[in-house]
């Protein structure tokens, strides 16, 4: 399920949608709605949606103003207006869509498509992301040394670590700020 909102100053308009939406779309779960660009500004913070139905002409700001007032947008907009020289600017947001008013519904299905495909490949995107970025961290921790000294366990970064000092069955561990003297040989280090 896609989580959507609606932000409108007009009722009839978000009432159509909202039917629309739940006869044609049934991937979008609607999660709120505003009227105006304050409120809408507000439900996006608190629920952060992954898809907004924009309208342009509203009280207290236009969508751009609202979108313009936002320190990120990460969501898709698909722009629902009765205006149509917005276009271009709407398309400056990276918008799915424009749609006029009256809504057409093959029109708003497909712009509903097109949300769900780009909404897919971000969440694939960030998937890969934190796949790689758990990878690096795995691989920082391999880049770390475990050591005990006089009971207590410390985790030293090998480029932390400046010289080794055999001492027996003992090992002194230079650090450039400490050494530690650790009951491991110079062989279990090299291992």
């Amino acid at each position: 399920m896609i989580t959507a909102i609606i932000i409108d100053d007009e009722p009839k308009s978000v009432f159509t949608l909202n039917n629309f939406l739940k006869e044609h779309c049934p991937s979008i779960k609607l999660v709120g709605e505003a009227h105006n660009a304050k409120s809408g500004r507000a439900l996006i913070e608190s629920l952060n949606p992954q898809l907004v139905f924009l309208d342009i002409e509203m009280p207290l700001g236009s969508g751009f103003d609202l979108l313009q007032s936002l320190p990120s947008i990460k969501f898709e907009i698909i722009f629902i207006t009765a205006y149509n020289q917005y276009a271009i600017n709407a398309f400056r947001f990276s918008a799915i869509d424009y749609l006029l008013k009256p809504l057409r519904i093959s029109e708003l299905v497909e712009a509903v498509e097109k949300a769900e495909k780009r909404i897919k490949e971000k969440i694939a995107t960030n998937s890969y992301e934190l796949l790689l970025h758990n990878m690096g961290q795995q691989y920082a921790i391999k880049q770390k040394i475990a050591f005990t000294e006089r009971g207590q366990q410390f985790l030293v970064s090998i480029d932390e670590i400046m010289y080794l000092l055999a001492d027996g069955n003992y090992t002194h561990v230079h650090t450039g700020e400490k050494v530690f003297l650790t009951t491991k040989n110079l062989k279990d280090f090299e291992t």
